[in-house]
């Protein structure tokens, strides 16, 4: 029972710092593009989603690297501190939680463009 309860707390842990990702990338994205479109809210919220798409995906690359490498998934030298974050998940599994809530919220934003609604 434990492994299940720490396993879903790493889980959950990896959704919020990928969805605080997500929203540093939208904000930092969102200023930017309407500092270049001079306030055009359609296209700044285009290239939101754009680059939530590309940062995603090649985080999503990232995380099959440490999977198809020999040793790419092995304990690090500072494991201790590693497990002080994360009990159970390594590195290629939270990096792909990660890139995958990333991703979410990039579907999102392309929902509200397309359908004026989240879901």
């Amino acid at each position: 029972m434990n492994w299940v309860k720490n396993t879903f707390f790493d889980v959950f842990k990896c959704i919020a710092i990928g969805t605080l990702i997500a929203i540093g990338i939208g904000m930092i994205t969102g200023l930017i593009g309407i500092a270049i479109t001079w306030g055009n809210l359609s296209t700044t919220i285009e290239w939101i989603k754009r680059v939530l798409y590309v940062i995603g995906g090649l985080s999503l690359f990232l995380s099959a690297g440490a999977f198809a490498q020999r040793d790419g998934t092995r304990p690090f030298i500072y494991n201790e501190q590693w497990k002080s974050h994360f009990k159970i998940l390594n590195i290629g599994f939270v990096i792909l939680i990660i890139s995958f809530s990333v991703l979410i919220w990039g579907i999102m934003v392309h929902n509200f463009i397309d359908f004026g609604r989240v879901f």
